[in-house]
C-alpha cells in the first residue's frame, strides 16, 4: 500500500478544512454486504445473553425476546438516520460522522463526542469476531496454530484489503455475504419445513434475574437490552459509505432498508427457530458446534460443516465492517477539524490508511486481552451514545433547518420514534450498565472522554499554526475540569456507599450503582456537552465581535474622520456583519440575540453614513457646477466690460484726433478737415473736403 496522499482537487468543509472528494464506485448491494458485520452481531451476543459470562448473569430464554425488542428500537430510528445521512451525501463515516454538520452550530465537542463514541463501540466487535472465527478455524482446520495468532492474522488480512480501497472491500464482502445470508436462510427454513420446531418451546421465555422482586426483573431486562443495543441497530453500518456510493439518493435508502430486513432474520426469526429446535441450553454454548441439527434434515453429513462455515463467514463480516466503516468515521471527523489532522490522510486508493491502522491496532489489543464481556459492555456505552445522538441531530435539523434540502424525508412521526428509541437506549444504560461493575463503568466513561482529549489536541495544533498560544484558558476548560473533579468525588462516594452496604440487600447496592451511572452520564453531559455549547456560543460571539471591530467599526471610524476632514472619497464603510446563530433560550442565547441587534444598529449607522456621504457628494457636485457657471459668467462680464472700456477709449481717441485734425473754417462757415482718417471715422468720404455726414 502507498500511504502518501494522491494528488486530487480539494474541497473544503464548513470550517474551511481541506477535504478531497471521494470517488463514487459502490452500489447498494456492496454496502449491504459490508453492513452484514452489524446485521449478524446477534450470533456472538446470544450466548452472553442466555447464560452470561465472567460472573455476569444472563437473561435466560428471555434473551430471544430482548433481541426482538432491541431490533424494533433500531427500526424506529432507521428513517431518521436515512434522512440525516442523505442531507450530506458527500461525507463518509455514517450517522455519527454526519452529526458533525448538525451539531456544529451547537458545539463541535458534541459532534466529536458522537463520532469517537461510535468508533469505540465498533473496536471490540472487530477483535471479538476475529477471535470467534479463529477459534472455529483452529478447532477444525488449523489446530497447530494458536487462536490469538490466527485472530491477529485475520485482522491484519482484512486491514490489507481495506487499504486496497473500498472497491476491494465490496468485492470481498459480497460473496461472503451471499453465502452467509443463504446459510442463515437455510438454518431458519429447514427446521420449519422439516417439522423440527417445537413452537411452544420457541415462544416460552424465562427471565433470569440477579435478585428477586420487580426491581430485579427490571434490572435484568435493562442489562440484556443494554447488550442488545450493542448489536441490534448495527445495520446502520450501511450508511458509512454514502460519499462513495453511486447515486446515493437511490442506493443508500435501499441498502438501509434491505439491511434492516436482513437484521430481522438474524434477530427475530433465527433465535425463535433455534430456541424451538435446540432449546435454551445449546444457545448458550458455542453455536458453531450446536447449529448442526438445523441443517441436518437437508444437508445430512454436511450439516456440521455448514454450521461451522455459517459462523466463520458471519464473523468475517464482523471483522471487516469496522475496518471499513468506523475507520472512515474518524477520518471524516479529522477532515472536519475535530480530530488530529494526520487522521484524515488517505492513500492513492482513497482509503483512510491512518485510521484503518489505528482501528486494527486497537482491535488486536482488545482480542489479545480476550475481549471479555465487561470490555464489550464498556464500549457499548460509547456505542449507544454514538447511535442515540444522531436521532437528536435529525430532530434539531427539522426544527433549525426546515427548508434545507432533504433527498429522503422521513415521516415526522418516525422522527419522534427515533427520539423514543434514543431515550430507551439511555434508560438501558442507566439501569443496566451497572450490572457489569464499576471498572466497566469507569472504562466506558474514559472511552467517551477520549474524544475530547483528541479534540483538544487538534485545537492546540491549529492555534499554534495560527501563531497563538496553544492552550487558551477558556470557560470550557474550567467547566470540564470541574466536572471531572465531580466525577472523581462521585466515584469515591460510590465506593464508600457500596462497601458499607450489606450484601444481604442487593437491591440497595444495585440502586446505588444505578445512581452512579446516572451521575456519570450527567457528568458527560455537564462536563463535555454543556460547557462545549456555552463555550462555542461565547466563542462565536467573540469572533463575530472581533470581526466587527476590525471590519465595519474600524471602517466606520476611519470614514467619520475622513468626513470631518472633508475627504468624501475616503468616507466609506463596508458593511460586513456576521449574525450569531442563537440555539438556546437562556442567558447565552439572549447575549447572542443582543449582539445581533447591536450589529443591526451598526449596519444601519453604516448605511446612514453611506447615505450622508452620497448626499454630501451630490451637494458638492452641485456647488462645483454652480461655481463653474458663475466663473464663466464673471469671465464673460469681465470681457464685456473690457470691450466697453476699449470702445470708450477708442471713441476718446477719435474725438481727440478730430479735434486735432480741424484745419479751419472756409468763407461759407464750413469746417475744413486736414485728417481724412478722422473724417472717415465720422462717416465722411475721403474726397470730401466739406464734412457732411452720409
Amino acid at each position: 500500500m502507498s500511504p502518501p496522499l494522491a494528488a486530487a482537487p480539494l474541497s473544503f468543509s464548513q470550517d474551511g478544512y481541506p477535504s478531497r472528494p471521494h470517488p463514487r464506485t459502490v452500489g447498494w448491494f456492496g454496502t449491504t454486504a459490508v453492513a452484514m458485520g452489524g446485521i449478524n452481531q446477534s450470533l456472538f451476543l446470544i450466548g452472553a445473553l442466555f447464560i452470561g459470562q465472567d460472573a455476569i448473569p444472563g437473561q435466560g430464554s428471555a434473551a430471544v425476546l430482548l433481541l426482538a425488542v432491541g431490533l424494533i428500537l433500531s427500526w424506529m430510528a432507521t428513517p431518521g438516520w436515512t434522512e440525516l445521512i442523505l442531507m450530506y451525501p458527500n461525507r463518509v463515516g455514517g450517522i455519527a460522522a454526519t452529526c458533525a454538520e448538525a451539531f456544529r452550530p451547537y458545539s463541535p465537542v458534541l459532534a466529536n463526542l458522537t463520532g469517537v463514541c461510535y468508533w469505540w463501540g465498533w473496536v471490540p466487535t472487530c477483535g471479538l469476531t476475529a477471535l470467534l472465527s479463529a477459534s472455529a478455524i483452529h478447532q477444525w482446520y488449523l489446530p497447530w496454530l494458536p487462536v490469538p495468532v490466527l485472530a491477529c492474522g485475520i485482522v491484519l488480512g482484512f486491514t490489507v484489503i481495506n487499504l486496497c480501497g473500498v472497491k476491494w472491500v465490496m468485492r470481498f464482502a459480497m460473496p461472503i455475504a451471499t453465502a452467509s445470508a443463504l446459510l442463515a436462510f437455510l438454518s431458519a427454513v429447514i427446521p420449519i419445513f422439516s417439522g423440527e420446531v417445537n413452537w411452544q418451546q420457541a415462544f416460552t421465555f424465562h427471565l433470569t434475574v440477579p435478585f428477586s422482586g420487580f426491581f430485579g426483573q427490571v434490572t435484568s431486562v435493562m442489562a440484556g437490552l443494554y447488550l442488545v443495543g450493542f448489536a441490534a441497530p448495527a445495520f446502520e453500518q450501511a450508511a458509512c459509505h454514502v460519499g462513495e456510493t453511486i447515486d446515493p439518493n437511490k442506493n443508500v435508502p435501499r441498502a438501509m432498508f434491505v439491511s434492516a430486513a436482513l437484521a430481522s432474520l438474524y434477530f427475530m426469526v433465527l433465535p425463535v427457530v433455534w430456541l424451538g429446535t435446540l432449546g435454551p441450553e445449546p444457545l448458550g454454548k458455542e453455536l458453531a458446534l450446536e447449529l448442526g441439527p438445523t441443517f441436518a434434515p437437508l444437508l445430512g453429513g454436511a450439516a456440521k460443516a455448514a454450521a461451522i462455515w455459517f459462523m466463520i463467514l458471519n464473523m468475517f463480516h464482523g471483522t471487516l465492517a469496522p475496518l471499513a466503516g468506523a475507520a472512515r468515521t474518524l477520518a471524516q471527523l479529522a477532515e472536519d477539524g475535530l480530530l488530529p489532522e494526520f487522521m484524515a490522510l488517505r492513500n492513492k486508493e482513497d482509503a483512510p490508511w491512518v485510521t484503518t491502522l489505528i482501528t486494527a491496532f486497537m482491535a488486536i489489543a482488545f482480542l489479545l486481552n480476550g475481549d471479555p464481556i465487561w470490555l464489550i459492555a464498556a464500549a457499548n456505552l460509547t456505542y449507544l451514545i454514538g447511535i442515540s445522538l444522531p436521532n437528536v441531530a435529525v430532530w434539531l435539523l427539522r426544527n433549525d433547518q426546515p427548508l434545507m434540502e432533504r433527498p429522503y424525508q422521513a415521516p415526522w412521526g418516525t422522527i419522534t420514534l427515533g427520539l423514543i428509541a434514543a431515550s430507551a437506549w439511555l434508560l438501558t444504560a442507566i439501569l443496566g450498565f451497572q450490572q457489569f461493575g464499576l471498572p466497566t463503568v469507569m472504562i466506558g466513561i474514559a472511552f467517551a472522554y477520549s474524544g475530547a482529549a483528541l479534540y483538544a489536541w487538534r485545537k492546540w495544533v491549529d492555534r499554534r499554526k495560527a501563531g497563538l498560544r496553544g492552550i487558551a484558558y477558556s470557560l470550557h476548560i474550567k467547566l470540564t475540569g470541574a466536572m471531572l473533579l465531580v466525577l472523581v468525588l462521585d466515584g469515591a462516594g460510590y465506593l464508600l456507599a457500596v462497601e458499607n452496604a450489606t450484601d444481604a440487600n442487593p437491591s440497595l447496592i444495585t440502586a446505588l450503582e444505578d445512581i452512579f451511572v446516572a451521575v456519570a452520564l450527567l457528568t458527560i453531559s455537564v462536563g463535555l456537552i454543556l460547557p462545549g455549547m456555552i463555550a462555542h456560543s461565547a466563542v462565536e460571539v467573540s469572533l463575530a465581535a472581533e470581526k466587527l471591530v476590525k471590519g465595519t467599526l474600524a471602517d466606520f471610524t476611519r470614514a467619520m474622520r475622513a468626513l470631518a476632514a472633508g475627504d468624501l472619497a475616503a468616507a466609506n464603510a463596508r458593511i460586513d456583519l456576521t449574525p450569531v446563530r442563537v440555539n438556546s433560550k437562556d442567558e447565552v442565547g439572549e447575549m447572542a440575540m443582543n449582539f445581533n441587534r447591536l450589529q443591526e444598529e451598526i449596519g444601519r449607522a453604516a448605511i446612514g453614513l453611506q447615505g450622508a456621504r452620497e448626499g454630501l457628494s451630490e451637494a458638492r457636485n452641485e456647488l462645483t457646477e454652480i461655481n463653474g457657471r458663475l466663473r464663466v459668467e464673471l469671465a464673460e462680464r469681465r470681457q464685456a466690460e473690457e470691450a466697453l472700456r476699449r470702445l470708450r477709449d477708442q471713441h476718446a481717441m477719435i474725438l481727440n484726433s478730430i479735434n486735432e485734425g480741424v484745419h479751419g473754417i472756409d468763407r461759407e462757415g464750413q469746417i475744413i478737415f486736414e485728417n481724412p482718417a478722422a473724417l472717415k471715422m465720422l462717416g465722411y468720404e475721403n474726397s470730401e473736403l466739406i464734412g457732411s455726414p452720409r
